[in-house]
């Protein structure tokens, strides 16, 4: 089994990637998404308070836009939650390839892929990337936040420059290049032939 990350800086556009991927028939795990979920676990929730507080609501849940104001403001914090939640989604991601094993080929995606480490348990790894102004864009259209809020969470990781030594591949989605062609380049290196679904 080929075992390919994604990865890229918030509102580089990895998860088209992914979905393109999803829908050629290759399973994809989502760590962003798995990371959400796990919240939820008791423990997890016990340790995240005692590292920041009330950040949970009523109902047990994780209260994204506190946790985001706590994080991106604190570096401090975020080290301390990234040291709880980041091994938690490691465990849970080998679970999930011990369930998919019949697969030539899974993906990972998560966006701090290269700053947790987690890149060198996957044998290749993709960096999505795309310029300053069209992340900044992105971010702003899907998340509808300031400016400020943006640019401290970009500032939370490494740049594309910083990624790219650690990439085996890159895709550029600057919204002119055309992912699908650089997708089906980079698993035909693999010797994985699939059909690329728009």
């Amino acid at each position: 089994m080929i075992q390919l990350g994604i990865t890229g800086g918030i509102g580089s556009g990895k998860s088209i990637v992914s979905s393109v991927l999803a829908r050629c028939g290759i399973p994809v795990y989502y760590a962003d998404d798995r990371a959400k979920a796990l919240y939820a676990d008791s423990r997890i929730r016990t340790a995240v308070e005692l590292v920041l507080g009330p950040v949970y609501d009523g109902d047990g849940q994780i209260d994204r836009k506190k946790l985001a104001a706590l994080i991106f403001s604190d570096p401090i914090k975020r080290q301390k939650l990234e040291a709880i939640i980041h091994p938690a989604v490691a465990d849970d991601y080998r679970n999930w390839v011990t369930d998919n094993t019949a697969a030539r080929i899974v993906a990972k995606e998560a966006a701090l892929l290269i700053e947790a480490g987690t890149y060198k348990l996957l044998d290749y790894l993709i960096l999505v990337t795309a310029p300053h102004d069209v992340k900044l864009q992105r971010i702003a259209a899907r998340d509808g936040i300031a400016t400020e809020e943006i640019f401290r969470k970009i500032a939370a990781q490494l740049s594309d420059d910083e990624k790219a030594p650690f990439a085996d591949f890159l895709i550029i989605n600057d919204g002119l290049a055309a992912i699908l062609p650089q997708l089906d380049s980079i698993l035909k290196s693999l010797g994985i032939s699939v059909p690329i679904k728009p």
